[in-house]
Parts: C-alpha cells; structure tokens; sequence
C-alpha cells in the first residue's frame, strides 16, 4: 500500500509517524509525507528521516502560477481578507501554485491513500484538487482531533462535514481493539530546545512571507504565534475567584474567530453578539461563565457584552473546562469540541453554529428549549439520557488518542481503522 500523509505542523509529523509505524507492524507499506510549515518538514527530514517531498514552504516566494481553469475550485470563506478583488487574485494565483507544487511531487509516485488534517485551508484545497486528478485517484480520509482524548478520521470531511453529523452516529469505528501499549515512538528523543527552535524557525518564514509577499493564508499561523506570546494577558483581568455557592452559571466557550467565522459552520461576531445579548436578556437568573481560547482572547466581544451586562458576564482563571462542568447548567457555543465534553458531563448545549455533534440528545437550537433543560439540571442534577448519548457517540465515532497532548500509544487504533477503510 501507498500511502501518503498531508500536515501542517509538528503534531502531525509526530502522530502520523506512529500511525507509519503501526501500520507497517501490519501490512507492507511506502509512504510519503507532505508538510507545509518549515518546523514540520525539517522535524520529518532530519530528525524522523522521513521519506518526504520537497519542502512546499519555499513556493510562497516564488512567483505564482495562474491556473484559470482551477478557480471554480477554489473556496475562500476560510480567509476574510480574500473579499477584496485585488486580494481574491492573489490567492487564486497562490492556489495555483501549490496545485503545480503538489501536482509536481505526486506525478510520479502511485498513492493508494491520502490522509489530510481537512478541506478549508488553501493549500488542504489544493492538494484535493491535485489528488483528484490523478488517474486513479487516491482513498481520502480526513484527520481531526476532537474533544480532549479522541479523535477521528472521515471520508468526507472534518467537523459538520463528517459523515456520523447528520445521523449523530454510524458505527463508524471499531470498538473491540485494545489500547497498542507496545507501540513505541521510532523518533530520537525530542528536547524542549529542538522542540523551541524548530518553531523559532517558523517564526522566521512568517516574517519573510509578511514582509514579502503577503500573509494571506498565513494569517491564522501568525494570529497564532501573536496570541501564544501574549496569552498570560488573556487572565490579567480575570475573576480570581468565585463563591460558587451562589447564582446559576452558563459557560460561554469561546474559539478561535477562524474557526467560526469563515468556514460553512460557523456564525459572524454580530450574530454571535445577538444571541448572547437574547440569552441574557431572556433570564435574568444565570451568570455567563466567559471561556475564552487558550489562543486567542475574545475581548472584542467579551468587553461589549459585560458592559451590557455587569456582574452576569464573568472571566474566570485557574480553572479547567471539566472543573467548570461540574457546577454549570449548560454551556452555549458556536461549534467547540467543549460543546461534546459538556454533553459528555450530561449538561444541555446552546448550538449557535453546526458541528458534528448537532444531532446528538441536549442540543438545543433555541433559548426556550435550552432553559427547559437547564431548569432539569437545577431540579434533578445531571442529565443521564444525555450523558449516555454523547458516551455511545464517543465510542462509536471516535477514537481514545490523546492527541492534543502528543499521547500516541493507541496510534495502532488508528493504523486497524485505516486499513479497515481501505477494505
């Protein structure tokens, strides 16, 4: 089997090296790897000594190709910046350039599957338009981590896009496999130092790019990079503590704005603005418990509401979602993973977006619905209907891999799953 993986950045190089791994304890494969950020390429190349393209990060700087024939293709709802006529060109000719680039390196090798982290981001559409117009088109499965502790693979796309979102559940996975705890890491050991330059690196091709040629769909990674160096002021003006004795609370999870605003699944900041206004407007006898990001602060919002709403809109630190879960009623979000970790506590969700969890028990697509639960939670304690539901959907759909915290030993989960796929 051929098999070649698609990634962004470090956590992918290292998870899909274990997936490598298991799946050659299994079958006889050739793979390749295909990473856009520098760090990645370089952790794979030297460090794994991965079999991997050359790196794409360079095309960036070079000039771009038009490919007129590719800008039906081409959908940029995940950049707010590409409205504009003048920006809407260049991203076209960029898209056109990682579709050379992609087409270039795959020409000659036969793939029998594709794994990709998704189907929004530029150079994610690119690749799918390469890969499409081989002669025999590779399997596809899309990668994505979910809530903490699992994560999922579909043929059809990630998020609302996933096949189990519209019947809440398929069977999708299997369940009957125990935990590969042999599997071990083929990697050196990776130190903090390597670990901190290999993303210093980064930074370095994100200044080149802005000062260059543009950020364009750069523009997340430096948000990102902007928010993590300044992430200890997120807390500066939180509430250091709670009497948690009294009032009813509401968590409000706050994301990442590209990861709401501009993908099919998400709401704009004005409509996000009106239904936490109608919220609280509607019952006056909860506070909104304000979650923001780990990455990025949601001040723009945050300072509006609470100004409308004083003493009922509060930040809090030193507290993680799951302790938080404990003495909420519900919990309202655009389309976050925490959303399923709150169904998964038995607490209702106010859905303002999709997701793949919209037609899951507790979620509930307007306010009247929402407080019919929350006064259940009050009188009854924890939803079990619910608890049970999220449960049989987390089984069913995902699998235990701790990705987000680089906890790979269930990778052979992964490894039977894929090669199930290609049955």
């Amino acid at each position: 089997m051929n098999v070649i993986f698609i990634g962004h950045d470090l956590s992918y190089v290292k998870f899909y090296s274990q997936i490598q791994t298991a799946m050659s304890k299994r079958i006889k494969i050739t793979s390749s790897h295909l990473y856009f950020r520098p760090s990645a390429w370089l952790y794979a190349k030297l460090v794994l000594r991965l079999s991997s393209f050359t790196p794409c990060w360079t095309r960036i700087f070079r000039s771009w190709e038009v490919v007129p024939e590719l800008d039906d293709m081409i959908d940029l709802r995940f950049y707010p910046k590409s409205s504009a006529i003048d920006q809407r060109e260049k991203f076209n000719r960029l898209f056109g350039s990682y579709y050379n680039y992609v087409l270039d390196v795959i020409s000659n090798t036969k793939c029998d599957l594709a794994i990709l982290p998704g189907e929004y981001r530029l150079f994610e559409q690119a690749a799918l338009a390469a890969l499409r117009t081989l002669d025999e088109p590779p399997l596809i499965l899309f990668f994505e981590a979910g809530p903490p502790g699992y994560v999922y693979f579909d043929s059809t796309g990630v998020n609302a896009n996933a096949s189990f979102a519209l019947a809440g559940a398929i069977n999708q996975n299997t369940t009957s496999h125990l935990p590969d705890f042999s599997l071990i890491s083929n990697s050196r050991k990776f130190s903090l130092i390597s670990h901190y330059s290999l993303l210093t690196v980064d930074i370095l091709w994100l200044f080149m790019a802005k000062f260059t040629r543009g950020l364009l769909d750069l523009e997340e990674y430096w948000t990102a990079a902007h928010n993590r160096l300044r992430s200890h002021e997120i807390n500066k003006n939180a509430t250091e503590s709670l009497n948690l004795n009294t009032g009813n609370y509401i968590i409000f999870i706050a994301q990442v704005r590209n990861d709401v605003n501009h993908t099919h699944f998400g709401i704009s900041d004005y409509m996000l603005e009106q239904h936490l206004f109608e919220l609280l407007s509607d019952d006056e006898n909860f506070k909104l418990i304000w979650r923001d990001h780990p990455l990025e602060s949601s001040d723009h919002i945050f300072l509006r509401i609470s100004k409308s709403f004083p003493d009922r809109v509060i930040r809090m630190k030193g507290m993680t979602l799951q302790q938080a879960l404990t003495f909420a009623e519900g919990v309202v979000t655009v389309n976050s993973n925490g959303g399923l970790e709150a169904l998964a506590a038995g607490l209702p969700v106010r859905l303002l977006g999709q997701s793949y969890f919209s037609k899951l028990k507790g979620v509930c697509d307007d306010n009247e619905i929402f407080s019919t639960y929350r006064k259940r939670i009050r009188d009854l304690g924890f939803d079990e209907t619910i608890k049970h539901d999220a449960a049989r959907f987390l089984q069913e759909c995902f699998l235990p891999i701790n990705y987000r915290d680089g906890d790979f030993k269930n990778a052979g989960l992964a490894a039977d799953f894929i090669l199930s796929s290609m049955k």
